[in-house]
């Protein structure tokens, strides 16, 4: 496994372009190579996307698309790194073949976004600010 670094060390732009032509073409992309080589990008590639991930403010501020990174697979093949969209693995494929089309998560609001809102809405902003916490959450009726 690579060793972590930060997330400028790596080259972003080549891995999100790789990426993105995955999900916009819905086609798996063969980079030929050696399956030693293979195993060291793939490594490479899943060490920068846990950058990306541990950093979402770099990530963002460099044009990667959070959810669009998580779509994607990477395997060694006799060929060379198959980079293939995640619905295509045989997982995900038998889920939707027997439950039908699956919608992403969507990540729920953190006490930081909603400060955010807190403070946009004092500035004026933002929408109106989320509460610091429900009845519910306190056990109150």
């Amino acid at each position: 496994m690579s060793r972590a670094r930060h997330l400028s060390a790596y080259a972003s732009a080549h891995y999100y372009r790789l990426f993105q032509r995955v999900i916009e073409t819905n086609a798996p992309v063969l980079l030929p190579m050696s399956k030693s080589k293979a195993a060291t990008l793939r490594g490479e590639i899943y060490a920068w996307r846990r950058a990306a991930e541990k950093a979402p403010p770099t990530a963002i501020a460099l044009g990667i698309d959070l959810n669009l990174i998580r779509r994607v697979a990477l395997r060694i093949g006799d060929e060379g790194l198959e980079v293939v969209p995640e619905s295509s693995l045989a997982g995900p494929a038998a889920i939707v073949a027997a439950l039908g089309p699956i919608a992403p998560l969507t990540p729920l609001p953190t006490p930081a976004d909603a400060s955010l809102e807190r403070l946009k809405a004092a500035l004026g902003q933002g929408e109106r600010p989320l509460p610091y916490a429900t009845e519910d959450e306190h056990g109150e009726e």
